[in-house]
């Protein structure tokens, strides 16, 4: 609701981890098929992990063979519970895009590319949730 009038999820255009009751709504849940460049685990995780995480209170009591088969994921999504991991994207995205080159004046440089500052934060699997 907003403004206590019932909108629909994509009036927000993003969901914040600022939260006390939520639902998070999958999205392209078709099957990928033969398609060889499928994240099949992704697939999965939004088929089998977020519809049961919908009937739990917290990621704690989620069946435990799911944590398990999704502990990637399941990792992901506890660190929105950590202050200093959420204020670390904060800060991310509200460092300027882009900034002049103290060496040429004429150009900018990018400023807050995602720099993989551990090597989890690198993992290509799991996709990181931001």
């Amino acid at each position: 609701k907003v403004n206590g009038e019932v909108k629909p999820p994509f009036v927000t255009g993003i969901v914040l981890p600022v939260f006390d009751h939520s639902a998070i709504i999958p999205a392209a849940l078709e099957n990928p098929g033969r398609n060889p460049l499928a994240d099949w685990e992704w697939y999965l995780f939004r088929l089998e992990y977020l519809p049961v995480l919908g009937t739990v209170n917290s990621l704690d009591d989620m069946p435990k063979e799911l944590q398990v088969r999704f502990s990637g994921y399941h990792e992901l999504l506890k660190r929105l519970n950590d202050p200093e991991w959420r204020q670390r994207g904060i800060t991310w995205l509200e460092t300027p895009k882009w900034k002049p080159d103290p060496d040429k004046p004429d150009e900018i440089i990018p400023t807050n590319e995602d720099d993989c500052e551990t090597t989890a934060d690198c993992d290509p699997k799991p996709r990181s949730l931001h």
